[in-house]
């Protein structure tokens, strides 16, 4: 494959996100932000997928920032995602799936995951 020009390099900078976003000079960055066991951005546990993402642009916190910024792979995790199906109240992304099952949490009830 083809390789980029330069070196990786890593930085931990706390600024706005949606600003750093903008800057010419990210224009190949990867960013790091915190999200959500389901891929998505609730501002509570009662919120759902099928409340859709728009909800995003009043959340101004790192993730729902992150999400807007690509904001078209906000809309295949949604809508899409689970076989084309996209994510609902009762079936979503679950990341947590592998750890859970290893510590046996439906039997332990370590903790719940509630829309995300």
């Amino acid at each position: 494959g083809e390789r980029l020009p330069g070196r990786l390099s890593v930085r931990q900078v706390v600024e706005d996100v949606s600003a750093l976003h903008a800057e010419p000079a990210n224009a190949r960055a990867l960013f790091q932000a915190a999200s959500q066991f389901n891929c998505l951005e609730f501002v509570d546990a009662e919120i759902t997928p099928l409340d859709g993402i728009a909800g995003y642009t009043w959340d101004h916190t790192q993730g729902p920032a992150c999400a807007t910024a690509c904001a078209a792979g906000t809309v295949v995790r949604n809508y899409f995602a689970l076989d084309g199906h996209g994510q609902t109240a009762d079936a979503q992304v679950d990341n947590l799936q592998d750890i859970s099952r290893f510590l046996n949490n439906s039997h332990e009830s370590y903790y719940e995951v509630r829309n995300g």
